[in-house]
């Protein structure tokens, strides 16, 4: 059994790593040799810290706190150092370990490189803060030339009187309304997906509104 788990830490693409409680490292697998870069020759018998950034030089400190209690720490987003000096993220997840007596006499921690979901999840964030950011610009640089053209058929329609060209100026005005209502959906695609969204419900004429379909299609 013991030769069978050795063999499943020693072919982990994770990194697993064993540390007494004063945080000098112990085991260390081939995964965390990927990850971090250390050679098992270089790290054995060193402390955990030359893994650790110095401004997270306490997360080490609250994370051994924890294990003395017997706690478990359970997928922990932070960051570490590989041997190049390099910044990656990690899951981290530690365990307490335990003799034959049942004392904790070190902790056991799972390290998982996710640094290329992080950056995955940074680049979705920007790329939806650009589309946002697109969304309102296209919207407002689209209302104001329809402002303008609404305007504008407004004074045309005031100003004549023949019957078939005040019907188009008319039905020129509808399709100005609804250009105004797409665009207004279209920047309304951002409060959906924020679930900012308010929905109003009105009745409408089922017969004018089939109608004027009909003469638009």
């Amino acid at each position: 059994k013991q030769a069978m788990l050795a063999a499943i830490v020693e072919s982990s693409d994770d990194a697993i790593i064993s540390k007494d409680l004063n945080g000098m490292i112990s085991s260390w697998n081939s995964g965390a040799e990927k990850i971090f870069g250390y050679h098992e020759r270089e790290v054995i018998g060193k402390h955990i810290s030359i893994l650790i950034p110095e401004y997270r030089l306490d997360e080490e400190t609250h994370i051994i706190s924890r294990i003395r209690k017997g706690e478990k720490v359970d997928h922990f987003q932070t960051t570490r150092l590989t041997k190049k000096g390099d910044e990656i993220h990690i899951s981290l997840t530690v365990s307490p370990v335990k003799d034959s007596r049942g004392n904790i006499i070190g902790a056991s921690k799972v390290a998982r490189d996710v640094t290329r979901e992080k950056k995955a999840e940074e680049q979705i964030r920007d790329l939806s803060q650009k589309k946002d950011e697109f969304i309102a610009l296209a919207s407002h640089e689209l209302k104001t030339p329809l402002t303008s053209l609404s305007g504008f058929m407004q004074i045309i329609d005031r100003s004549v009187s023949e019957p078939t060209t005040k019907l188009f100026v008319g039905k020129s005005m509808k399709m100005l309304e609804k250009l105004n209502v797409l665009i207004g959906d279209l920047f309304d695609i951002s409060k959906i997906e924020s679930g900012k969204l308010q929905f109003q419900f009105e009745r409408i004429d089922l017969a004018s509104f089939v109608t004027d379909l009909v003469e638009t299609a």
